[in-house]
């Protein structure tokens, strides 16, 4: 038995290095991260994480592994995140933007800006897709058009329509936000963001 126990919780440490875990982050150190700019979402209070960035994997964590997405060796696996892995990156970004990496091979070539929940202190990641409440839905593809957004489907029940940014163009989701909130045909913005994930006990 004391072996069995002893043997469990070495593999436990050694997930645990891997990054295979969804074990948050220690607080202190996310206190001490440096913070861009501020927005509200869906109800929360958030901050841009300027040295932090995610790529796309699976909930594995097996794509957690690589270490080398920078081309620099520089970045450092944080958290798995659903399906986004969290890298700590030597050099900030000051832009809320998805980008393409200098290696695709990794994830599915692009990194995504990630944001903390001011409230929860917990780490989150902004997709690159959001919805929009609109005051008339007629309006869902001629806002497609004037953003250059990509419209995936409207709610007629919940007047949404739900859109996703290409990928091909860098576009800053913040300014973005902004604008569309500043849009008369638009009620509400709401960024979709992978942060609040609970997971079973």
């Amino acid at each position: 038995m004391r072996t069995l126990l002893i043997t469990m919780i070495s593999v436990s440490i050694l997930l645990s290095n891997a990054g295979w875990t969804h074990a948050a982050p220690d607080k202190t150190w996310i206190a001490s991260l440096e913070k861009g700019d501020r927005f509200e979402n869906d109800g929360f209070s958030y901050a841009t994480l300027p040295t932090l960035f995610a790529i796309k994997t699976d909930a594995s964590g097996a794509a957690a592994l690589r270490a080398d997405l920078s081309g620099n060796g520089s970045d450092r696996f944080i958290q798995q995140k659903g399906p986004f892995s969290l890298y700590e990156q030597a050099v900030s970004v000051k832009s809320a933007s998805i980008r393409a990496l200098s290696k695709a091979s990794a994830g599915d070539g692009f990194a995504y800006p990630a944001v903390l929940n001011l409230k929860t202190q917990s780490l989150g990641v902004l997709t690159g897709k959001l919805w929009l409440k609109l005051k008339d839905l007629s309006d869902a593809d001629a806002i497609a058009s004037d953003y250059a957004l990509s419209l995936s489907f409207t709610n007629t029940a919940l007047s949404t329509a739900f859109y996703e940014v290409p990928k091909s163009a860098s576009v800053n989701l913040l300014a973005l936000r902004n604008q569309l909130a500043a849009d008369p045909r638009v009620e509400t913005v709401t960024l979709d963001m992978v942060d609040r994930i609970r997971h079973p006990m």
